[in-house]
């Protein structure tokens, strides 16, 4: 039986099965533990929460009543009634390794991170991932078709692109996210979602996050706009005109598409959630339901801010896609009001201040592609000068470790305004 109690009145062999407070102050990614020590108690009774839930059928009970034990109020009335395997937003099983759950010895344990393969060069693992996110983007395709016609959901050809994506990010985290910008025309829905896992894989390794959770963290990405497919052409594209009952319609897709992804018993349920809440925002101005705060579920947090980078550094109808660095300062000016401000520094860590691809300017008056991530500041990654402000012309192509030298980058450029062409060869080879 769950209840609702106090955070002081937490014990030694409580099993905490939820939270009602942010997260951003939880000590632990999981919500959902048998607390075995003063201490665990001690740092969750620390965390400033307003109050936890517990399972008393899997831990100890409260000593006596608790007037805290009445389920709390509804705080968003656009809301539906939630039962309490799905209360927003940490209760759920998305954070829970299950180790320390009675039944757990009976249970395989999940599989550990996918081999990679020691770590390689951006230049080393592009070869490779030209040819994984071909293959990705192609299963993408096949199950979003297959979704078209409302079929269940096919998790176990998912989960294998994720853990091909997985390795690589593994490898070298910048080769695939920044060859995924690359999207050709007709195919950019599908390159987009292989991008978005990249994305969350990447930075579920910088958060730290156990095997089990970069999973699902991976597959959120893959499939987290399946909903689009229940949509017509004309009202599914992010940037299309559409009138009032239209805009209703679109901002229905989320939900959609975790409906679609609960007819698979293998699909998480944190993949659900994450899927129907990706474009919830944390001001409460998201869809489709309004959600705020810590009503957001982590894994739709992280979700939002890798949907949305892809996004701004894409083409489409009509507008340019703005460069990595440009893409970073959007969401950094949004951030504690769409985005959060904790998982954004994280993101940052893992794409870069100056990500792979980024046309930058240096001190030594030289313009530069960034070719590979910084590894001591992110103010100093590796680039590749190809092009001399004082001639006006290009120049051989001459890689320099920033960390290693004294010439810094002063500013970013945008390459469109100068018409380069080709800049990708210089940080793929």
């Amino acid at each position: 039986m769950r209840q609702r109690i106090a955070p002081s009145a937490l014990l030694p062999g409580m099993y905490l099965c939820g939270i009602d407070g942010s997260w951003l102050n939880f000590p632990f990614w999981r919500t959902r533990m048998l607390l075995t020590t003063p201490d665990q108690v001690r740092q969750v009774q620390a965390a400033g929460l307003r109050a936890v839930w517990i399972d008393t059928r899997r831990g100890l009970a409260p000593a006596r009543p608790n007037p805290d034990d009445e389920p709390a109020p509804r705080s968003n009335p656009r809301l539906p009634e939630r039962t309490p395997a799905s209360l927003p937003p940490t209760a759920d099983p998305a954070l829970d390794t299950r180790a320390d759950l009675p039944q757990a010895a009976s249970r395989p344990p999940p599989p550990p991170a996918p081999p990679a393969g020691p770590p390689c060069s951006v230049a080393e693992e592009t070869a490779h991932a030209k040819v994984l996110s071909r293959e990705c983007m192609h299963t993408v395709r096949r199950l979003f078709e297959h979704h078209r016609e409302t079929a269940p959901a096919q998790c176990d050809q998912a989960l294998a692109a994720v853990e091909q994506v997985w390795s690589s990010v593994r490898r070298n985290p910048a080769a695939l996210i920044s060859l995924c910008r690359i999207k050709e025309q007709g195919e950019e829905r599908y390159m987009h979602a292989v991008a978005v896992c990249g994305l969350m894989v990447g930075l579920a390794q910088s958060l730290q996050l156990d095997a089990e959770t970069t999973r699902h963290a991976g597959l959120a990405g893959l499939l987290h706009d399946v909903g689009r497919t229940t949509l017509p052409d004309a009202i599914a594209a992010d940037d299309a005109a559409r009138t009032t009952a239209e805009q209703a319609l679109f901002e229905s897709y989320p939900e959609a598409g975790a409906a679609l992804l609960r007819q698979d018993p293998l699909v998480p349920e944190a993949v659900i959630t994450a899927t129907a809440q990706h474009r919830e925002r944390l001001d409460g101005f998201g869809f489709p339901a309004g959600l705020s705060g810590d009503q957001i579920h982590p894994l739709a947090r992280m979700l939002a801010l890798c949907d949305d980078y892809d996004s701004l550094t894409s083409d489409g109808a009509g507008r340019a896609g703005l460069t990595p660095a440009a893409a970073i300062q959007r969401l950094a000016l949004a951030a504690d009001r769409h985005y959060d401000g904790r998982l954004l520094q994280h993101f940052v860590r893992t794409v870069g201040i100056y990500p792979v691809g980024s046309l930058v300017r240096l001190r030594s008056n030289t313009l530069a592609v960034v070719c590979e991530p910084a590894s001591r500041s992110l103010l100093q990654p590796v680039v590749k000068v190809f092009f001399s402000l004082t001639s006006q012309g290009r120049v051989p192509p001459r890689r320099i470790d920033l960390a290693a030298t004294d010439d810094a980058i002063v500013g970013r450029e945008n390459p469109k305004a100068w018409g380069f062409e080709g800049l990708n060869d210089l940080w793929m080879v």
